[in-house]
């Protein structure tokens, strides 16, 4: 049992777009022990105080990525975030807001579908051997919750655009491909699609990334590997070298 520590007051940027309301912060009391989550004290507004707040979760164990939100201007997730008092939550930036503190992630999920190589073989078709370094960066991309709070912190991505860089998520699922040994060319074009020469490598999207990936290390891979491929490939690699 945690004995309770204190009240503490907390500001939730509230709003609902289908209605056209503006986006205004309401306040609300809540108890905390040592133990409360931003996602529990969210939680206990909706079951005791406003059951109209709209919150996403699932596991409440740091594993679904579900509750990824602007937390006193930091990116977190709210089951991982201690509540305190006087915090400012608001949901996750650079998505739609569909009503207080969810947002819509399907048009850029549907995007990373897109992007997705095949890995059908082919006849004839050379097969490229993936080395140690690209097993091991695959192996840590998997481990990828989906929380897309990489995407809320990069600067170089606009998921509203459908040109220039597609973002840390999607590169982190492309990076999964690289331990699929065979010819690089379905990874090398998805990985052009994507945009990944625009990524500066400023590691905002490793900061924030709730299952330690090394997101950048993920995306220089992928840059390495359209590098190999073709005339495009070889321009990509050497306006990457330029542009860094």
């Amino acid at each position: 049992m945690h004995l309770l520590i204190a009240t503490c007051r907390v500001q939730v940027l509230r709003s609902d777009p289908s209605k056209g309301e503006k986006s205004a912060y309401s306040q609300y009391d809540v108890p905390r022990t040592e133990e409360t989550s931003v996602l529990d004290a969210l939680l206990y507004i909706k079951d005791n105080i406003d059951g109209t707040l709209a919150v996403s979760y699932s596991c409440k164990q740091q594993r679904c990525g579900s509750c990824a939100l602007k937390i006193d201007g930091r990116v977190a997730l709210g089951c991982f975030t201690p509540v305190k008092d006087g915090q400012v939550i608001a949901p996750l930036p650079g998505f739609a807001v569909v009503r207080d503190l969810v947002v819509d992630w399907t048009p850029y999920e549907r995007k990373m579908l897109d992007l997705l190589p095949s890995t059908s073989e082919e006849p004839n078709r050379r097969r490229r051997a993936a080395t140690e370094k690209e097993r091991t960066l695959a192996e840590s991309a998997a481990t990828c919750i989906r929380c897309f709070s990489c995407v809320a912190v990069c600067p170089s991505v606009d998921i509203t655009s459908p040109v220039g860089f597609a973002g840390p998520a999607i590169s982190v699922a492309l990076a999964t491909y690289m331990d699929v040994d065979e010819s690089s060319g379905g990874l090398a074009s998805s990985a052009m699609e994507a945009g990944l020469e625009f990524c500066t490598r400023c590691g905002a999207c490793n900061t924030v990334c709730p299952a330690g990936i090394d997101v950048v290390a993920s995306i220089q891979g992928l840059q390495d590997i359209a590098g190999e491929s073709g005339a495009k490939g070889k321009a990509l690699k050497e306006m990457v070298r330029g542009y860094l």
